[in-house]
């Protein structure tokens, strides 16, 4: 009689089901703390092909790099950084938390101090995702992964936060150089390439960008490339 009255609170208490009663299984709720935006990666992790670890690596992101979130699945985000695309963990990235995140233009020099003479500490390519910290006339104090430096204003554009939009006022001002001596504005930045215009001594140009010994200006409406000996900032 005892071991029949065990077997039933045993019953009881396990939620027995009869031969015919289904069996039910909650199902996994998967959420994500990640929407698209702008985000920085917490430690350095590796750029998947697919969101699969055993996917190809096609790169590296090192800690600190600002990226852009453009989808989830799984424990993965996908993201672009740079000129380039990939899946990471989504553990591995956080909210920036910063007032306004901007991205290069065009190949950057990141200048130790805010003028054309100073030293350069880095080469940053196209698309570049960083932190904008403040701003001391036509320069822009930015943060680069771990450091900091200088650019020209007009070398990037405003984007924002995944909580907060950039002021474009902040970052948008044009900055105009001067044309030293008649000069050839070109299609590329070489010589044998197609001469667009020809730009006047003492002519103002916008200032868009550095590549090598070449800056990208806008004179007059046309976009084009000049050598760095024939221009300065005014």
């Amino acid at each position: 009689m005892l071991a029949i009255i065990a077997l039933l609170m045993f019953l009881g208490c396990a939620g027995y089901r009869g031969p015919n009663q289904p069996l039910t299984i909650e199902p996994i709720v998967v959420t994500h703390k990640l929407t698209s935006g702008y985000y920085k990666v917490t430690e350095a992790t590796s750029l998947y092909e697919s969101a699969d670890a055993g996917s190809r690596k096609v790169g590296a992101v090192k800690a600190g790099e600002i990226i852009e979130v453009v989808d989830v699945a799984g424990a993965y985000a996908q993201i672009r950084f740079s000129e380039n695309a990939g899946w990471v963990l989504d553990v591995d990235v956080e909210d920036t938390g910063a007032r306004a995140i901007v991205r290069t233009l065009g190949e950057v020099q990141v200048k130790a101090q805010p003028n054309t003479l100073s030293s350069n500490i880095a080469v940053l390519e196209p698309g570049r995702l960083l932190t904008l910290k403040k701003r001391e006339g036509s320069w822009l104090y930015v943060k680069i992964s771990e450091n900091r430096g200088w650019l020209m204003a007009g070398l990037i554009e405003p984007l924002g936060t995944t909580s907060q939009a950039a002021s474009p006022r902040a970052v948008t001002e044009k900055v105009y150089w001067k044309v030293l001596k008649k000069s050839n504005l070109r299609s590329s930045p070489n010589t044998v390439s197609e001469i667009l215009r020809l730009m006047p001594s003492g002519s103002s140009v916008v200032y868009l960008g550095t590549h090598g010994e070449w800056i990208q200006v806008e004179y007059d409406g046309t976009v084009g490339y000049v050598h760095e000996d024939l221009v300065s900032p005014h």
